[in-house]
């Protein structure tokens, strides 16, 4: 099956920034491939329908060989704390 780690902390640190008002397709942070991450190419934040979504390829790990495209975005939830109150 393989696996694969996602550092999210750069995509939550936009989310927390909280932008307003950009232009559909805008790329707010761009993540390099490293030794902290499994991705197989850059990865861009993006501004799209008034949120912030993350695309990613992943290598993945323990296998032959394998990646896995992911696109992630951050829903608030009713009762939920959200991100305000992590210090990252």
């Amino acid at each position: 099956m393989g696996d694969a780690d996602i550092d999210l902390k750069p995509y939550v640190q936009c989310v927390q920034i909280g932008f307003t008002k950009l232009t559909n397709g805008t790329v707010v942070k761009t993540i390099q491939p490293d030794e902290t991450n499994c991705l197989a190419k850059e990865s861009n934040c993006i501004w799209q329908n008034e949120t912030i979504i993350q695309e990613m390829v992943l290598k993945l790990r323990n296998v032959e060989s394998g990646e896995l495209a992911v696109e992630i975005e951050w829903v608030d939830v009713i009762g939920c704390k959200g991100l305000s109150h992590l210090d990252l």
